[in-house]
This record gives structure tokens, sequence and C-alpha cells, in this order.
């Protein structure tokens, strides 16, 4: 856990190289986390999609499930202005 005067200070390459090689590092304010950083690597790995949506909405455990889709045709409720 890094504090927020040790990141304002900026990371030094040790900083660096630790958070290129280990964990996500929680730099804290106030004693709280209040950003997480990550390398660039694990980064693109959180951000890069995975699959077609066709893929995903066929992966859902409701595929196949006898749902209702029929939208309904009612006439919009009345409404006094």
């Amino acid at each position: 856990m890094i504090d927020t005067c040790r990141s304002k200070a900026g990371f030094t390459r040790d900083d660096q190289r630790e958070s290129a090689q280990s964990a996500p590092q929680t730099i804290t304010r106030k004693g709280k986390p209040s950003v997480v950083v990550v390398s660039a690597e694990e980064w693109l790995k959180k951000i890069t999609r995975r699959g077609s949506p066709a893929e995903f909405l066929s992966a859902s455990p409701l595929y196949g499930a006898d749902l209702d889709t029929e939208r309904q045709h009612d006439a919009p409720r009345g409404l006094s202005l």
C-alpha cells in the first residue's frame, strides 16, 4: 500500500517495477483506498472484449428458456395536465 504523500512525490523506478510485477497497488488518501495502480498488461486484460455480443448472449443461462418476450400493446394511461 502506498500513501498519498509518497504518490505525490512520484513513483520511483522501484515502485514502477513493483507495480508491474506484483499485485495491484492501492494508494490511500487519509487512510482510505482512493486509487489502484495496475500494470498496463493487467489493465489490457481487463478491458479487452472477449467474444462477440452474440456469443455473450448465447452463453447466458437463460438461452433456450421459454420466456414471454411479446410486447404488450396496451393503450397509454390517461394523464391530466
